[in-house]
């Protein structure tokens, strides 16, 4: 064989060995791939295969879709610093939801690794699992559980890999969650419970310990264990490692330090995050609570606040700032400053309705500890409209308000009635001067409002105008241009109001068709004085006649009584119970409660061993009125003691009738009330059973007995609970009936009015004196006037009798409005005209406003309705 040929047939050779090489490495790479798939087999090359699967895969695009909604979630937390911070910032049920679709996929890749590459095998006799990605992927769906706030499915997760995975570190962190999940449930026994577990077990990793400290501290300060809280935070701060997150456990630290009491340590480390902090919100509110935990004169904080105030960045952070303010002149007992910044921090509170109402809640107890009962009242009411119910101490502050709601009325009563006697009692000429006063000081005020209103719009548009042109083209987009062409409408026409016909200087030349239009106005454009610049205004409620004096007298008596009564029972202050209890009975000697006011201040002066004036009254009621109730129980004291007893006996009747009304049964009710001793009127019991009985008649009966019974129970015993309890339900009663009467009034308005109709059959109507002309010649004109010029419409004239003076005369009928032509305009010309004194009233009217008119006969009122929608064909 020549050496070409060799050659040739050894290269095919190595060409052909090659070839089934490459065939066979495939063969044997496909079997093993094909093998290693298999997850029942525990060889090292599959478990290989599955965990890498596991890891670079589908854990790994779960794992990015938790991280993702995690950073979401903690970016969208909503931080309240006015309550105690949590650690991990994990959001809330409501607001996790829009981080459920990364969360579910989390959940899914987990659960489809777990199914596909799951490899458990039996290892001595138990069941392990070889592929060590699969406990990751359960902590992956267990963490995403609980980022849903889905806690009981979490905890489920989480215990299964404790118990399930009892080697590597993940069933550690799993048992670390479960913890977390335990205090989230508010499972505080299971947590603790737990933790000592852990605690106890030596094989807890080493680097796994800070943050079991820190889970305690979380377990204790969720449980409100502030005392263990505090010592398990700071040793567990000594080791977090990332900056930003230990500054904010600190805060949290520094929060329960001032809860506890400690505001030495609180603000000592308030100082330190104020200035390490890099997280603003935390920076900022370091600063605030500086305000309620300083020490020393608070000189150094008012500066703070200060700067703080000036910062432009804290702009909309202002309201928390002085509040802030207030605070710290409230500790330095500047009162004056205090009220001033709290009412600021209302006014500049324009978003944050919870800063809003904690300003408007500090006022409200500023004034209610004065005392300044009405300045309190309307505080806490400002607070309850500023926030909802979840705000801290929400049903006390109703209560508060509710329990300020009678003593502010009465006050009001005093303060309005003794202010209109005043005025009325002046000098006529003395009056009028003091009237002409008040008008001027609401002049020069509304003209002060004004000019403060034209001051900041000119500086609206001066801040826009410095904005300059920003490149829109539309002038309501461009700031600049809206503020020069306003400055330069103002340079032509000066300030004119935004109304109609605003170029007029002189605006009684207005075209006579308006002029017709007009119906009861006599000037559209006539300026309106405002109310409280006009006499009438501060004349109106004055009681200048002697019955009217008497009204406003006795609402003062009734009030003073009242007054004593809440400021003792409801409010615990003796001396301003004496005070309007002496009130009454020094301004109106004599007065119908005299008796039973002087028996009030007895007991009065006898609960503060003041023993001469207690004598004193006693004597007055006995001299006065010796056959009186009191008389008898100051004379007998065990008296008091046997009324007692017979109002306890009277109370246990009134349960028992009271179950009856419940049943429904009215009549018995009645029946027992009748024949029961109820107590003489004027007592509590006896205005219960007036009450019972008021309900059970309007049961039996109708709403106007319930009136009328409550109307009684409200006379029969002025000055009880239960006489107020009458008095609100007759309010309702009658702010109903007015609703009902303006109802039926409006109805009936609604009945009356005429209606734009055009497009009914129409008829002609013509008014006239049947004293001056015979109503069968004037009907016979009306005829044969529609012969010669109507003859095609088939008309019909008829005459009626409007009143004893005058007659109508009715021409239908026409199809509608429009075809009645000329037939106004002609008959005018051809045959009004003509005759005069005929028909000075005439006009074409719908078949429905025809009968309107003549149901209720106001002619003039359709004359005018007609002159302002229909056009006359003249």
């Amino acid at each position: 064989m020549n050496f070409e040929l060799k050659t040739a047939f050894n290269i095919k050779s190595r060409n052909f060995v090659r070839k089934v090489f490459n065939v066979l490495l495939i063969s044997i790479l496909a079997s093993l791939f094909f093998q290693s798939c298999s997850t029942e087999k525990n060889a090292f090359l599959n478990r290989n295969y599955h965990y890498v699967t596991v890891r670079y895969n589908g854990y790994f695009n779960g794992n990015e879709a938790y991280k993702l909604a995690k950073k979401n979630i903690a970016e969208n937390h909503d931080d309240d610093f006015d309550e105690l911070l949590d650690v991990y910032q994990y959001g809330s049920e409501v607001d996790n939801k829009n981080e459920y679709a990364n969360l579910d996929r989390a959940i899914k890749k987990g659960a489809k690794m777990i199914d596909r590459h799951s490899m458990p095998f039996k290892i001595k006799g138990e069941e392990v699992e070889v592929n060590q990605m699969i406990d990751d992927c359960y902590l992956l769906i267990g963490k995403a559980r609980f980022l849903k706030y889905d806690f009981e499915s979490a905890k489920e997760t989480f215990l299964y890999i404790q118990n399930n995975f009892q080697k590597g570190q993940e069933r550690y962190k799993a048992s670390l969650w479960l913890v977390l999940t335990y205090i989230y449930q508010e499972n505080f026994v299971d947590a603790e419970t737990t933790i000592k577990a852990l605690k106890e077990d030596k094989e807890f990793p080493e680097k796994f310990k800070n943050r079991l400290k820190l889970v305690e501290a979380i377990s204790f300060k969720r449980s409100g264990q502030f005392d263990k809280a505090i010592p398990a935070f700071e040793a567990a701060i000594e080791n977090i490692k990332n900056k930003k997150f230990r500054r904010r456990v600190q805060f949290i630290l520094a929060q329960l330090y001032e809860q506890k009491g400690d505001k030495s340590k609180a603000a000592e480390l308030y100082k330190y995050i104020a200035k390490k902090a890099t997280n603003y919100d935390l920076q900022f509110n370091a600063k605030i609570n500086l305000a309620t935990t300083y020490e020393g004169s608070g000189s150094e904080v008012i500066n703070i606040l200060e700067k703080m105030l000036k910062d432009e960045k804290n702009k909309e952070y202002r309201d928390q700032i002085y509040f802030a303010l207030a605070k710290v002149y409230e500790k330095q007992g500047n009162d004056v400053m205090a009220v001033k910044n709290y009412k600021l921090s209302a006014q500049t509170s324009v978003k944050n309705k919870k800063q809003k109402g904690k300003a408007f809640l500090a006022l409200g107890n500023y004034y209610f500890k004065k005392p300044d009962y009405i300045n309190a009242a309307n505080y806490y009411d400002s607070t309850l409209l500023a926030v909802n119910k979840s705000f801290p101490g929400y049903e006390e502050i109703s209560e508060k308000k509710e329990s300020l709601k009678d003593l502010v009325k009465h006050l009001k009563t005093v303060q309005e009635q003794d202010s209109l006697l005043k005025i009325a009692n002046m000098p006529e000429l003395e009056r009028e001067q003091f009237i002409q006063q008040k008008i001027t000081y609401a002049k020069e005020n509304a003209e002060k409002l004004e000019a403060k209103r034209i001051a900041a719009q000119e500086k609206a548009i001066a801040d826009a105008a410095i904005q300059g042109n920003s490149g829109a083209t539309w002038v309501f987009e461009n700031p600049g241009l809206l503020a020069s062409g306003l400055a330069e409408f103002r340079g032509l026409w000066g300030d004119r109001p935004l109304e109609d016909n605003w170029r007029r200087s002189d605006k009684t030349s207005i075209a006579i068709d308006q002029v017709n239009n007009e119906t009861e106005e006599t000037d559209v454009y006539e300026e309106k004085i405002p109310e409280n610049q006009t006499t009438d205004y501060y004349l109106k409620d004055l009681p200048l006649g002697v019955d009217q004096q008497e009204v406003a007298n006795q609402k003062i008596k009734d009030a003073y009584y009242q007054l004593g009564v809440l400021y003792r029972d409801n409010f615990n202050d003796l001396p301003t119970s004496i005070y309007y209890f002496n009130q009454l009975n020094t301004r109106y000697p004599k007065n119908t409660k005299e008796a039973v006011t002087w028996y009030q201040l007895y007991r009065n002066y006898d609960k503060i061993n003041d023993e001469p004036k207690r004598e004193d009254v006693k004597q007055k009621v006995i001299s006065n009125y010796p056959n009186s109730e009191y008389a008898q129980l100051l004379l007998n004291p065990n008296m008091l003691a046997d009324q007692e007893q017979q109002e306890a006996k009277q109370e246990l009747v009134y349960e028992q009738i009271f179950g009856l009304y419940q049943r429904e049964q009215y009549k018995e009710v009645v029946q027992k009330i009748a024949s029961s001793n109820t107590a003489s009127q004027g007592s509590e019991i006896a205005g219960k059973f007036g009450l019972l009985n008021a309900f059970a008649k309007g049961g039996l009966y109708s709403k106007d007995s319930l009136e009328f019974y409550l109307r009684k129970t409200y006379q029969d015993n002025m000055g009880t609970e239960a006489a107020n309890d009458a008095d609100l339900l007759l309010g309702q009663f009658r702010r109903e009936n007015a609703l009902v009467n303006q109802a039926k009034k409006d109805s009936v308005e609604k009945d009356r009015a005429f209606l734009i109709s055009e497009g009914e059959p129409h008829y002609f109507v013509m008014i006239y004196s049947n004293e001056t002309n015979k109503t069968d010649v004037v009907l016979a004109k009306v005829s044969n006037f529609n012969q010669e010029y109507y003859s095609n419409k088939s008309l019909k004239a008829k005459s009626i009798a409007w009143n004893d003076k005058e007659d109508v005369i009715v021409v239908k009928p026409f199809k509608d409005f429009k075809d009645t032509g000329n037939y106004f305009q002609t008959i005018e010309e051809k045959l009004i005209d003509e005759n005069k004194g005929l028909g000075d009233i005439h006009f074409m009217i719908s078949i429905s406003n025809y009968k309107k008119l003549f149901q209720y006969k106001e002619m003039l009122r359709y004359v005018d309705f007609y002159k302002k929608h229909y056009t006359p064909r003249k």
